[in-house]
């Protein structure tokens, strides 16, 4: 747990294969952030996601900008061994994607809302998670040319996990989220199962590392996910 005015650096990475209306690709995914804690209920964390996506010979590259301000309403005492977190985390973001292949490319931006709620009792914790975002493209004229991906999409996610600590400090995780868009997609919605391992210490440090798999109509993905914190 992070003390007043204290600061967490994170490192998230994920890489995957896709198969994907009979194309195949891959996908990686690293996003660095920064959490800085003012006080035992409110912090800001501010991340950079790059990113870069191959399917049937066309490369994507994305990079960007988001913010976000974790409201913790409800915090159980330490020493419970039986209690109940809730945090609220408001949320924008804007992205950049270039494809010279494809010869497109544009800005986006968007915002939304991540409700958590967690239940610990002695050794597991459940995780659930609601989230709702809004994205949206920005025309970007260079020149005579005028470039727009044509974004126009709300996302809605619902996920849970349960975690077995088999000590005080190394756990082992299991869950599922399930992503549906809510306007027009080439995929409707799909389901990402999770599974991995973690170790934590009580200053803040956090290593997890496990398997991400996606799966939906005519859309598979399989891969891996890193993530490090790194409190100061």
């Amino acid at each position: 747990t992070l003390e007043y005015g204290g600061t967490r650096f994170r490192v998230d990475f994920r890489g995957q294969t896709i198969d994907a209306g009979g194309f195949t690709g891959e996908s990686f995914d690293l996003a660095l952030s920064t959490e800085v804690r003012f006080h035992d209920r409110v912090s800001v964390i501010v991340g950079v996601p790059v990113a870069y996506h191959s399917v049937g010979g066309g490369d994507v590259f994305n990079a960007g900008l988001n913010a976000g301000v974790p409201v913790r309403l409800l915090i159980p005492d330490e020493d419970d061994r039986i209690g109940v977190k809730w945090q609220a985390t408001p949320f924008a973001n804007i992205d950049s994607v270039f494809s010279y292949d494809l010869a497109a490319g544009g800005l986006l931006w968007g915002f939304g809302i991540n409700n958590l709620v967690q239940f610990d009792a002695g050794p597991f914790s459940l995780v659930t998670s609601q989230q709702y975002s809004v994205h949206e493209s920005i025309t970007l004229d260079v020149d005579e040319y005028s470039l727009n991906p044509g974004v126009e999409q709300q996302i809605l996610k619902l996920g849970g996990k349960l975690q077995w600590y088999a000590t005080d400090n190394a756990y082992l995780y299991a869950g599922g989220i399930w992503t549906d868009f809510l306007e027009d997609a080439a995929v409707d919605n799909y389901t990402t199962g999770l599974a991995g391992v973690g170790l934590r210490t009580s200053n803040g440090f956090n290593v997890v590392v496990g398997y991400e798999g996606d799966f939906g109509d005519d859309y598979e993905a399989h891969g891996g996910a890193l993530s490090l914190q790194l409190p100061f």
